[in-house]
């Protein structure tokens, strides 16, 4: 088997690549940082399934062209529960603006407490989404200064979200009195368990 012949050059923001087999199908991605959202603006082709052979020779010489756009930025992050040190699942949080606007929600996961949102560079409240999560919980911290962030009392709510690295939260929930055994979520054994009797109670019943 003959060795291919691929070269590739740099030429400031463009990546030139000539000797490519005809055969195979392209991708044409982007290498960015894990907290920018980008998506193709411009692209003459589908960039997922790039098929050289089908393309015309003079438009194949002239390469492969497309033009990306950064939509948002990803605010990610992990919520605890200060009395279990357990993630708080189920509970639902949002983003909203100065003038009380949502612009992004929610919902921390089982797996770390993990929690994401997208949006742009701005200054934003975090909030606990108006419904079972604001009866069982309230926001101690919105962790904008790492695991250990001052309260909601000294600090407020308000983050920050001026760097193109994204942005890593850490929020604090503290359980309302009275409400320290009770669940946003019915326990994962609940939602797996059957609604209805038994096969084994329905043949007993026979």
């Amino acid at each position: 088997m003959q060795p291919l012949d691929v070269h590739r050059q740099e030429a400031g923001s463009h990546t030139l690549f000539t000797g490519l087999p005809l055969e195979p199908i392209y991708t044409l991605a982007t290498d960015v940082p894990q907290a920018w959202l980008v998506r193709p603006r411009q692209a003459p082709h589908d960039l997922d399934n790039i098929q050289l052979y089908t393309i015309p020779p003079k438009d194949r010489a002239d390469g492969i062209h497309a033009i990306f756009g950064l939509d948002y930025l990803v605010i990610e992050g992990h919520a605890r529960d200060t009395l279990t040190s357990t993630p708080p699942r189920g509970l639902q949080l949002q983003l909203t603006t100065k003038s009380s606007t949502v612009i992004a929600d929610t919902q921390v996961v089982a797996n770390l407490g993990y929690l994401q949102f997208r949006a742009k560079p701005g200054v934003f409240q975090l909030e606990i989404r108006p419904g079972r999560g604001r009866e069982v919980f309230t926001m101690e911290s919105v962790g904008n200064s790492g695991w250990n962030s001052p309260s909601v009392e000294e600090v407020g709510s308000e983050i920050t979200l001026t760097s193109f690295d994204g942005l890593t939260l850490y929020p604090r929930m503290a359980r309302i009195p009275g409400m320290e055994k009770e669940d946003i979520l019915p326990p994962p054994d609940a939602e797996d368990a059957p609604s209805g009797p038994s096969i084994v109670d329905r043949v007993s019943s026979w």
